[in-house]
């Protein structure tokens, strides 16, 4: 039954949004849906970061938080609605309504099909195991610490991305895994906010003044572009990040347009929630707030004497930064700065505009990665050609001392291009500069936006072959623009466009993540985490095994983070997933040998007895450790042997 309790996240949720809908002086779903989304992620932050000061993200504290949450919203809900007896039977009449309106063209129905088939596809998958890189080394592994800690609160570690990267997906990821006991739902936060964003797409369509028929077309794009599929079903943070860029500019219309305390308020919110959410939202939230806020600023301060507009974005900038406030002082205790990209230089060093240009167009043609090899090989000479020294330049590539210029043609959440939502895209960003009709300012500001905040990221990122994925809020502010585009080109051409996108997308449902789908293939839980690379799989798995033979009650972890000659040295987290010993109990885990700056944080306690070592030292922190297990890139060590045991 303790599984269940995740069930505690889903009913909480609908509360909200009852609370909030029910407030509201019409019945207003989709609005409320992303408010109560807002709302949501706001209270797992807070609680995150209250629960943590008292060393409590504890299983029993956890468990009972949530629980008295539950019921306290519920005793608000009971009180309020009992005053208004007929709310409910007026709200399922218009939601009746609602339905009927949104599905009745025959169109809309092609739409409806494709959303919902994408949305379920997307959703059997997430069940399965995460087993990417990146969830491997920090996404989960950060959230197993924290778990074992009890508290967010820094700590050694050879993966200083388990300390600086924003926390906002993994602080959600945490309370699911210790509500559940597992992580079953890990990917689940990742598909909500996938299927938030098909819903915000369509609020910023409506804002552009479509129709219901076109707000639904802007849901399908954004459902089928390529790396949203695949990132539906991970514990990577970019969807959720897009959702909470895209609810930024929604409320950030919306606050400009009426006027309202409480739009602004939920801008504010959102924002902060985005910059929690991933270091690169900054890049693609300025020109938003720049474009949205900035006239009214200029307006205010040079020809008018009231300061509504100054008032309304301090306040949103002080909610912003609210949200962050404990994350930037972690931060600031260890690194001395509030935001850091770590010890790996990802910043452009020596910029010049033959480097933009460069970072522009190799960003650009990662999207062009799914066409055949044939022609991708020609599209690579031809901008070798045109770029010449600038191709590879080291001061604007990452890890540029074994990374160079390619277009990835493989179909992963890591580096899948979006190609046909590319040429969609750009072609609605050029149209939106001759847009005459009511709709012109917030349909150029966002397309400005969206061509600022790519230029802003090729300024200020190195290239990288996996900076496709980088790019998903582009496409998700783009989803309505593209619907936007679609009505000016024709209405007899949407069906068609929305066929194109969702053929193109087949392949990222379909085959992106191998023996995803659960129940599909005769593939082991433990067989999925390794999914991507099975030789890591039966190293991992005859470790555990030799743990299960032992009384280990404490293993250090003497992990390689080395980017050179990278050998899956820094995936720890299937450690926490498989070790056990041989009483069936998990044992504690910690870094060990760490020399990067984060070794200040060491508790100071004896060296464990065990060791887990992707490196080649035996004297760890002093003590002098032999060589017990080795199957590569694996060794176990141990203290105090004369010699070792095979």
């Amino acid at each position: 039954m303790g599984m269940y309790y995740f069930l505690l996240q889903p009913i909480l949720f609908g509360q909200i949004f009852v609370a909030v809908a029910s407030n509201s002086n019409r019945l207003e779903v989709r609005k409320s849906l992303v408010q109560a989304t807002i709302l949501f992620f706001i209270f797992v932050a807070v609680s995150t970061e209250l629960l943590s000061f008292f060393s409590a993200l504890d299983a029993a504290v956890v468990i009972i938080w949530w629980i008295a949450v539950n019921v306290l919203v519920f005793g608000y809900l009971f009180y309020s609605l009992r005053k208004r007896p007929n709310a409910y039977s007026f709200a399922v009449r218009r939601l009746r309504v609602t339905a009927k309106r949104w599905s009745s063209p025959g169109q809309n129905k092609l739409f409806i099909a494709i959303v919902s088939l994408i949305y379920t596809v997307v959703f059997l998958t997430a069940f399965s195991p995460p087993n990417t890189s990146d969830s491997m080394t920090y996404h989960l592994a950060r959230v197993a610490h924290w778990i074992q800690n009890q508290s967010v609160a820094f700590f050694p570690t050879a993966i200083l991305r388990q300390l600086y990267q924003n926390p906002l997906a993994e602080f959600a990821i945490l309370h699911l895994q210790i509500l559940s006991g597992s992580d079953y739902f890990a990917n689940l936060v990742q598909f909500g906010c996938f299927v938030g964003c098909g819903i915000s797409s369509s609020l910023i369509a409506k804002e552009f003044k479509l129709g219901k028929s076109m707000q639904l077309f802007a849901v399908v794009v954004s459902a089928t572009i390529p790396m949203a599929i695949l990132q539906g079903s991970s514990t990577q943070n970019d969807l959720v990040a897009s959702l909470f860029i895209m609810l930024f500019l929604y409320f950030a219309f919306l606050s400009v347009r009426s006027g309202g305390r409480s739009d602004a308020i939920f801008a504010g919110l959102s924002l902060g929630l985005a910059l929690l959410s991933k270091g690169t939202t900054p890049i693609f939230c300025l020109p938003i707030g720049v474009l949205i806020f900035g006239p009214s600023l200029v307006r205010e301060l040079f020809k008018e004497r009231t300061l509504k507009s100054v008032g309304r974005v301090a306040m949103i900038v002080l909610l912003a930064f609210a949200i962050n406030a404990s994350h930037y002082y972690r931060n600031w205790q260890l690194f001395g700065v509030p935001v850091t990209s770590g010890e790996e230089n990802a910043t452009n060093a020596n910029i010049t505009l033959p480097m933009i240009a460069s970072n522009v167009v190799r960003n650009y043609s990662l999207h062009f990665g799914s066409i055949n090899d044939s022609t991708t090989k020609f599209i690579e000479k031809v901008i070798a050609v045109a770029l010449g020294p600038e191709l590879n330049n080291p001061d604007s590539t990452y890890l540029a001392y074994k990374i160079k210029f390619e277009i990835p043609q493989t179909v992963n959440e890591d580096n899948a291009g979006n190609l046909i939502h590319t040429i969609l895209l750009t072609l609605a960003c050029f149209a939106a500069f001759g847009c005459a009709g009511e709709e012109r300012r917030t349909v150029l500001i966002t397309a400005v936006s969206i061509v600022g905040g790519f230029v802003i990221f090729c300024i200020v990122l190195r290239w990288q072959p996996w900076a496709s994925r980088l790019h998903l809020p582009l496409f998700m502010i783009g989803s309505p623009l593209i619907a936007w585009m679609a009505v000016k080109i024709g209405m007899r051409s949407v069906a068609v466009m929305a066929i194109v996108v969702f053929v193109a997308c087949v392949p990222a449902l379909f085959f992106g993540r191998k023996y995803a789908l659960v129940f599909i293939g005769d593939r082991t839980r433990t067989d999925k985490y390794f999914s991507t690379y099975p030789a890591l799989g039966a190293a991992n798995v005859d470790t555990a095994d030799f743990f299960r033979k032992t009384n280990v009650k404490e293993i250090g972890l003497n992990l390689s983070s080395d980017q050179e000659h990278y050998k899956f040295g820094d995936w720890e987290y299937p450690y926490w997933v498989l070790i056990r010993n041989n009483s069936g109990e998990k044992p504690l885990f910690k870094h060990v040998g760490v020399k990067n700056v984060s070794n200040r944080l060491n508790d100071g306690r004896p060296p464990p007895e065990w060791v887990i070592s992707t490196t080649t030292e035996n004297m760890i922190d002093g003590t002098e450790y032999m060589e017990v297990f080795n199957e590569p890139p694996l060794r176990i060590l141990r203290r105090g042997l004369m010699g070792s045991e095979k």
